[in-house]
């Protein structure tokens, strides 16, 4: 829990320089590539939050990859200062937090789309255009694939969850097969 208020702040902060800036759309994209980066190469977060390697290679590891991504000055401070705090750690929560954050300042929403496989490009761009009925916002969507929900899709959209899942269906009748 702590983390996730600790997150916020950063967040926020990033937010409001972002704005200050008027620079939401480079933050975010700056902020995506970073996450990409790290879910593709976890040994490169595993360097910035190791220890026992001296700060001041940690930050030229930091500084190399933020500078091949282009990031502005003030993104490679805020990440210098995620990395000087220790804070890395953090950085799915708060990129999370930020894009959300970001989303409701440009009046789109977050939907997030989990799906037993890849659903084709039509059927992503149907349900965008219906949730954006719905909200009457712009959709970003998230993709997430998961086998374990066998079939079906579960939409998850500013505090609203939709689950249509086969797996959602089949827990259904196996709790009403035990109270008859």
């Amino acid at each position: 829990m702590i983390e996730l208020v600790i997150s916020r702040r950063y967040a926020k902060a990033l937010v409001d320089l972002a704005k200050e800036k008027n620079s939401l759309d480079v933050y975010l994209s700056n902020m995506k590539q970073l996450v990409d980066i790290m879910q593709a190469s976890p040994s490169f977060l595993n360097t910035l939050n190791d220890r026992f390697i001296p700060m001041g290679d940690r930050r030229k590891v930091l500084d190399l990859v933020l500078q091949k991504m282009g990031s502005p000055d003030d993104f490679a401070n805020f990440s210098r200062l995620l990395l000087r705090k220790s804070r890395f750690g953090l950085i799915y929560f708060i990129a999370r937090i930020f894009e959300k954050m970001v989303l409701v300042l440009q009046g789109r929403a977050l939907a997030q789309i989990v799906s037993a496989k890849e659903l084709n490009d039509k059927t992503y761009g149907e349900l965008q255009k219906i949730l954006s009925v719905l909200t009457k916002k712009e959709v970003v969507i998230e993709k997430k694939i998961k086998p374990q929900v066998l079939g079906g899709i579960a939409v998850s959209i500013e505090g609203e969850y939709f689950d249509g899942t086969i797996k959602a269906h089949l827990n259904n009748m196996a709790n009403e097969m035990r109270k008859n």
